[in-house]
């Protein structure tokens, strides 16, 4: 006390240990619900001179923290104007908050909704502390170490000499755990939960314990972070080209590179170039599409597959991250299909980070018009290229997490031995045999165009060694056409095979077509046949193939030729009822012989449920009765000859023939 007398009935203190050390403001007032009330009495002096509380409840300090000292004085007994206490100035940092005001009472549960007077100083008052030291030293340095993807492990370490200690979780006195390690692994913990912890020292005897260290928080998660591609090379037009109002891209991500199934939670894009704020839709699809093999090769996608509908702000140099309104549900065994729909008033400037494939593993198309649908896109894309943008995905796990690495061994010919690696204690096991469907179309004209052909009345196309050509061959500014309708009851394809003769794009064209969408337009590409495949939805569709010719003729080399048409679903495969197997191996007896089987794993996990199947694998069986191989003739005299071969059987037939010589005829 600097000068005079007071007193305060009701006068509290509070002390708190806290890693904060400057106030930034004086709205930055600390929170006291984890505050201890030290004391609560009178506070009075008679005369100038050092004034003692004796505390109520001693507080354990740990020499490692800052120490947060606040008095309250809940009651309008103000002691004068004239009483002041002894400060020192910390110069220039904030160490004192006063909240004081005659109407306005503090309320402690909740200080920051104060709404009275407040100030903030860079002094603080004088104190004396009386300390009882603690013999039992305090541990320090508390941290915690989680392991991505675990959510029920927390590693605890911490600095001290001693061998014994005590865990306390969140704060809980019935939940302290004795240990000897550091440091010490939580077990059981629940994924997606927050904790805390602290720890202390147990030294026996008088000593007994020491002050609990400071408290760490945190919070295992199952869910993982999948980082996809690597290196600074960025790309303006993926995910989206922002100096058009309109963008739609697709990429395809393997399985490898996913690496893992289970729920896609968020997904970050890195970005390299400046600062933009697009509205985008994401679709994500599980796919069996590995590139795309064309300009309107899009992925088959609906209005379900929509995840994201909003607007999102890359910031320069460093991931965004958006969290996905539907978390996707990946299966870990097919590619992954992104699909981002952007739409923004043009502004240049937003450059991903991109890593390279192998394939045509991306496709775009940018207008300022045309507002794309993003659903049954039939639309040509600008380009496609084999770069696609890196990505980091989020991704919950599942919890019956799928078996890997199945692979087929002992092939015989009515035999397999399957093996994979698993956790779960049960399995069903599946086997599969393929279901060839007859093809739609199969045509090689070497019997002729089909009648159910259209042919161009004009200029009709012809059957020439086997194959069909375009029939305005030198006729000037011409066009010829041959179309078939066909009906695809389910998805399918259509491939052929084609010659394109002319004088090039820019002059003569030979196209393709289903249904009038252009699937390729080619100029001359030398007397070689090239082979095409496209996929089909299911529906009726109309395929056309059209030669148009330029006004510059050459009567034997302007012509669109093609061969062996054919038009097919895709191979089905039709499963058994599952085998259930309590191991991670399983003999199947009584194959066909020659015969080409799928094999499927799924595990069992109980109240878990069953996990995704694992990728179906192919393995054929071998010929039930090979036939000898290596046929060889030795040690032939005038009467001996030995025979040897090659095979597997336990017994063989030989039989030896000899010519039978006809005589001339005159």
């Amino acid at each position: 006390a600097y000068n005079g007398s007071f007193t305060m009935d009701g006068f509290q203190v509070y002390m708190m240990q806290v890693d904060k050390s400057v106030f930034e403001s004086n709205n930055d007032i600390v929170p006291l619900t984890d505050a201890t009330k030290v004391y609560e009495g009178t506070f009075s002096a008679n005369e100038a001179g050092w004034v003692t509380l004796q505390l109520n409840i001693p507080f354990p300090y740990n020499g490692e923290s800052n120490l947060l000292v606040c008095c309250f004085d809940p009651d309008n007994d103000k002691p004068g104007s004239s009483h002041k206490f002894n400060t020192t100035s910390s110069i220039t940092e904030y160490r004192t908050i006063v909240y004081a005001d005659n109407t306005h009472i503090p309320d402690l549960n909740n200080v920051s909704a104060y709404s009275g007077s407040k100030a903030w100083y860079t002094y603080r008052n004088n104190i004396q502390l009386e300390i009882t030291p603690n013999n039992c030293q305090n541990p320090t340095g508390l941290n915690v170490t989680l392991t991505p993807g675990n959510g029920t492990t927390a590693l605890l370490s911490w600095t001290s000499d001693a061998d014994a200690w005590q865990i306390m979780l969140n704060d809980d006195e019935n939940n302290i755990i004795d240990v000897t390690q550091n440091p010490y692994t939580l077990t059981g913990l629940i994924p997606e939960t927050t904790y805390t912890a602290k720890v202390r020292t147990v030294c026996g005897g008088e000593d007994n314990m020491s002050f609990w260290s400071n408290t760490v928080s945190f919070t295992p998660s199952e869910i993982q972070v999948v980082t996809i591609g690597s290196g600074e090379a960025t790309n303006s037009y993926l995910p989206a080209y922002t100096f058009y109002n309109y963008n739609l891209s697709e990429q395809i991500y393997t399985a490898e590179e996913v690496g893992m199934d289970g729920t896609i939670n968020s997904i970050s894009f890195y970005n390299g170039g400046s600062e933009k704020s697009p509205e985008i839709k994401i679709y994500m699809v599980n796919t069996d599409q590995t590139e795309f093999s064309n300009n309107t090769d899009w992925l088959s996608i609906t209005a379900n597959d929509l995840v994201y509908d909003g607007t999102v702000t890359f910031t320069v140099d460093e991931w965004t991250t958006i969290e996905l309104d539907t978390p996707f549900e990946y299966d870990g065994t097919s590619n992954l299909g992104l699909i981002v729909d952007e739409h923004m008033q043009y502004s240049s400037g937003l450059a991903c980070r991109v890593f390279t494939s192998t394939s045509n593993c991306s496709m775009y198309v940018y207008s300022d018009d045309t507002d794309y649908n993003t659903v049954g896109a039939t639309y040509t894309a600008d380009s496609r290229v084999s770069v696609k943008n890196q990505l980091k995905l989020e991704i919950s796990p599942t919890t019956c997490p799928r078996p890997t690495n199945v692979s087929v061994s002992n092939i015989t010919s009515h035999e397999a031995t399957i093996n994979w690696e698993g956790t779960s204690d049960s399995y069903n096991v599946y086997l599969g045999t393929e279901d060839i469907p007859s093809n739609l179309l199969n045509v090689n004209f070497s019997n002729g165009i089909p009648s159910n052909w259209s042919n161009n009345s004009s200029y009709p196309w012809t059957v020439t060694n086997g194959y069909i050509k375009s029939g305005n061959a030198g006729v000037a500014s011409s066009t010829s056409t041959i179309s078939v309708t066909v009906t695809f009851p389910a998805n399918g394809t259509v491939e052929f095979d084609a010659q394109c003769m002319g004088e090039g794009t820019s002059y003569d064209v030979c196209k393709f077509l289903i249904d009038n969408t252009e699937k390729f337009t080619k100029g001359e590409n030398g007397e070689q046949w090239d082979h095409y495949t496209y996929n089909v939805t299911s529906g009726q569709h109309t395929f056309t193939w059209s030669y148009t010719k330029d006004s510059s003729v050459d009567p034997d080399g302007d012509y669109f030729a093609i061969d062996n048409v054919v038009m097919k679903l895709p191979t089905n495969i039709v499963w058994s009822d599952p085998l259930t197997v309590e191991n991670t191996e399983y003999t199947f007896n009584g194959l066909t012989s020659e015969t080409t089987y799928f094999i499927k794993v799924q595990s069992n996990c109980g109240e878990e449920g069953l996990s995704t199947e694992s990728a179906p694998i192919t393995f054929t069986t071998e010929v039930s009765c090979p036939a000898p191989t290596d046929i060889n003739v030795t040690n032939v005299t005038g009467r001996i000859a030995t025979i040897n071969w090659t095979g597997s059987s336990d017994s063989y037939i030989v039989m030896i023939g000899t010519e039978n010589l006809v005589s001339n005829v005159d």
